[in-house]
């Protein structure tokens, strides 16, 4: 790589970097406003006004989480995957997630992402990543991942066909509230994926810390760790085969 090259792909870092600190801090900023003017607890399942508010913070969540896991699968792929990957994620939901996890468990054996291994050995004498998601314990995971996959599917379908999309009713406090828990489960099922990437990744209790982050306060903590990450110079790419 010459001189030039490095910097145009540290300049990108810096941009990608600086995108998900925005993103995070932003989302931050309305949900905490939200929190203040219509309260999460009790939950107002019979109130159009505050389901609707939650249901357009969930979509914005999910999606806070979604780009940080299709910046991943962006920079594992190749172009042409990586785009059909990331559309499917984008648009259809949190299932194409775990689908994709579990293709990357089976033919990577691991979620780590991978290291400047020459740079990061000589100062932290670390050893390349061991494959700890292969054989039965593999299969198990991206077993598991292929199911909470088809769990969420099977309310996303269930909520369509009772709660038609072709007609916006957020007017209706009964439609509002049922989307609204879709997409939160719709978050989760997304942010399991970004969890078994990080808990993979960095060391037990940072990883443990931020796997917390993304259940609590959830996108914000997503978009920390992958602006974080880029701000070090460390890439995004899963392991190979």
């Amino acid at each position: 790589m010459t001189e030039d090259e490095g910097r145009l792909k540290m300049s990108w870092r810096c941009a990608g970097g600086t995108f998900y600190a925005f993103i995070s801090i932003a989302f931050t900023i309305y949900l905490i406003a939200l929190l203040i003017s219509k309260p999460l607890f009790p939950l107002k399942s019979d109130s159009a006004e505050w389901s609707s508010s939650w249901l357009l913070l969930a979509v914005f969540d999910y999606y806070h989480m979604a780009v940080c896991f299709v910046g991943i699968v962006i920079a594992t792929e190749n172009r042409i995957a990586g785009i059909i990957w990331s559309l499917l994620i984008l648009i259809l939901g949190a299932p194409f997630g775990c689908l994709y996890t579990a293709k990357q468990i089976g033919s990577a054996g691991t979620l780590k992402l991978r290291e400047n291994y020459v740079a990061v050995q000589a100062i932290y004498q670390v050893s390349k990543p061991e494959r700890p998601l292969t054989g039965f314990v593999g299969y198990l995971v991206a077993a598991g991942y292929v199911v909470i996959g088809g769990a969420f599917g099977a309310r996303l379908v269930w909520t369509m066909m009772n709660y038609p999309l072709t007609t916006i009713a957020s007017d209706d406090a009964e439609w509002s509230f049922e989307w609204f828990i879709t997409t939160v489960l719709d978050y989760y099922t997304i942010a399991a994926c970004m969890i078994g990437v990080v808990a993979s990744t960095d060391d037990l209790c940072p990883g443990l810390a931020w796997c917390a982050g993304i259940l609590v306060i959830t996108g914000p903590a997503g978009g920390a760790w992958m602006a974080q990450r880029l701000l070090r110079d460390r890439p995004l790419a899963l392991e190979a085969a």
